[in-house]
């Protein structure tokens, strides 16, 4: 098992391989002042990561707008420890991506790793 001084020089390595700038948002709901409330997004966190499509022929079914839409996977690295939940998205190149998995929870991992579909 990696442990320690090594397991910190393997995240630093990958650390400096997240070549893109990403961006998590979380949604959140305002008062509007006038008794209701407004549904947004809002920046919990910004840094480097790094977005691949996923290779195989995988899709997964998603309701956009009241009707069934194939959407290509993607996974997201993210640093070691970043906070990301299935409630979130990411947002990186000017695309946007709803989460669908995370491995938050590892403890000797060397990065996060995130699940991902692009929104529409």
């Amino acid at each position: 098992m990696i442990r320690g001084a090594a397991l910190t020089r393997i995240r630093g390595a990958v650390y400096g391989a997240l070549t893109d700038t990403v961006v998590i948002s979380r949604r959140v709901i305002a008062s509007d002042g006038a008794g209701g409330s407004t549904a947004g997004w809002a920046r919990v966190w910004s840094g480097p990561g790094h977005l691949t499509p996923v290779a195989t022929i995988a899709s997964a079914e998603a309701t956009i707008g009241d009707r069934e839409s194939s959407a290509r996977a993607w996974v997201c690295a993210l640093p070691y420890g970043t906070g990301i939940t299935l409630a979130d998205r990411i947002v990186s190149g000017g695309r946007t991506f709803e989460v669908t998995s995370t491995d938050c929870g590892r403890t000797l991992g060397f990065s996060t790793r995130v699940q991902c579909v692009e929104a529409a």
